[in-house]
């Protein structure tokens, strides 16, 4: 038998100072470090145009990262669709000093991590967080990467299968995701929101180092590249920028020799049309891909046969605080109908999940529905109905306010990388209280002029998997 006896371990007796202790003072306790309280967001334009924007919270951990507003999926030209995923892959893969292993052997040595991403389609971004006081050297590759690009065939060949992986393992992984993509493709067909965010198997030759420098040639202008810092000192992060061993320029050999002249133009022309987005929207379009997901998912060991579709209607975009802070609660509204906590899951349970996906002055908002073939139509037809009567629930209008601000404070600002995708991609006057104080403001019939608009135009759907219980759209409407 064991017997219990007291710890005889010098620690127990607790007789030694902690060196959190202030000096003689034996058995203080720690005093807590002043706070600083933290800084206003600044912005500066650098001296070859690039905007400069920092807010310093005060936290260990910085974040700095590049966003170019004219890179987005509608931008790629229209003979390589998806070349922005290859733009985001390769970008900061080497440049004219350093290669991809002396990239990614200097954040690893620094504990730090990259991400790539887009954005509504219009823009790109690079961003990378690490201990406050390691940035720097990392920064100026970063610097390099977008002034001075290599594009290596070498290295855009040792990803290019991985290209065309990645769209087909939506339909596995992310079936939900795979069909709102489709879902914009043909919702907006041969036009500028219809392009994929992804590259597509037919154009994965066309993705070549010459068409990705023309490509960067046509969209890097400085005055395109917006600069975030988080947790940086403004000062620091714009001297750092303008000594970086290379600066972004159009008087630059590589922009000066591309004859991008009609690129150009088309880019300028998609921008210009951002406040006529809408007005890109086809609709009742309609596409199904039939396929035999027991056999094609050799992963799935039931062998159960499944229907995944998705209905969207075209709604407000993210420009105009008071119109994105409407669709924002409309959302609610259908999620309270539903009886669903969240929105955007990529659970494997058969339900339905709504969504939204802005763009500028345009959106599409809807549900996915992830089924057994024979709950399909019944599925459609909640679908159909949840639209037509979510707007009349203005008894949870205070709810769906606030989950509507709960989600936006998730989505937007609890992480560093969100805050600095919202520092990038909002206007100059928007900040969070903004945006907060615009949805406390959404009354009842500014959500019911965001339905009202939905349905005056007709839904899209796509749909994957099983369709023999599928019921077209033109027969249900």
């Amino acid at each position: 038998m064991l017997r219990r006896t007291r710890s005889s371990c010098i620690a127990a007796f607790d007789c030694h100072p902690s060196m959190s202790w202030p000096f003689n003072t034996p058995g203080a306790p720690a005093r807590e470090p002043a706070k600083t309280a933290p800084s206003l967001v600044e912005r500066t334009t650098a001296s070859n145009g690039v905007t400069i924007v920092s807010h310093d919270l005060n936290d260990p951990v910085s974040l700095v990262g590049f966003y170019n507003k004219h890179a987005g999926a509608k931008f790629d030209p229209r003979s390589k669709p998806g070349l922005n995923f290859v733009m985001r892959c390769s970008l900061m893969q080497s440049n004219m000093d350093d290669s991809a292993f002396q990239f990614d052997k200097l954040v690893r040595s620094a504990g730090g991590s990259f991400e790539h991403q887009e954005i509504r389609k219009k823009y790109l971004g690079w961003k990378l967080e690490v201990q406050r006081d390691a940035y720097k050297p990392i920064f100026n590759f970063m610097c390099n990467g977008i002034a001075v690009p290599r594009f290596q065939s070498v290295e855009i060949d040792r990803y290019r299968d991985t290209m065309d992986n990645i769209y087909e393992e939506l339909r596995f992984k992310t079936p939900r995701q795979y069909c709102v993509e489709r879902l914009e493709q043909i919702s907006f067909y041969k036009e500028p929101l219809g392009q994929s965010r992804y590259v597509l198997p037919s154009s994965n030759d066309h993705c070549s180092p010459e068409g990705l420098l023309n490509h960067y040639s046509a969209i890097f202008d400085p005055e395109n590249v917006i600069l975030v810092g988080l947790n940086v000192n403004h000062r620091e992060l714009v001297n750092a920028f303008e000594a970086s061993s290379y600066k972004l320029s159009k008087s630059a050999p590589h922009f000066q020799a591309a004859d991008v002249s009609v690129e150009r133009a088309y880019i300028n022309s998609v921008a210009k049309g951002e406040a006529r987005e809408k007005t890109q929207y086809i609709e009742q379009s309609e596409s199904i891909e039939l396929e035999k997901r027991s056999r094609e998912m050799t992963t799935n060991p039931l062998f159960i046969d499944e229907t995944i579709f998705a209905i969207g209607w075209c709604t407000n975009g993210a420009s105009g605080i008071a119109k994105y802070a409407a669709t924002l609660v409309a959302l609610q509204y259908l999620d309270i109908a539903l009886g669903t906590a969240t929105h955007q899951r990529d659970g494997r349970e058969e339900d339905i999940q709504t969504f939204y996906v802005p763009y500028q002055t345009a959106g599409m908002m809807g549900m996915t529905a992830r089924v057994h073939p024979e709950k399909a139509r019944d599925a459609q037809n909640r679908v159909l109905k949840t639209m037509e009567t979510a707007s009349a629930l203005t008894s949870a209008h205070e709810s769906a306010v606030q989950r509507a601000m709960l989600r936006f404070h998730h989505d937007h600002l609890e992480l560093r990388r969100d805050y600095a995708d919202f520092l990038a991609t909002s206007d100059e006057s928007a900040a969070p209280a903004d945006v907060m104080k615009a949805l406390q403001g959404v009354k009842p019939r500014d959500v019911m002029k965001v339905f009202d608009g939905c349905r005056s135009r007709r839904p899209s759907q796509f749909a994957t998997g099983t369709h023999s219980t599928l019921t077209s759209l033109r027969k249900l409407l």
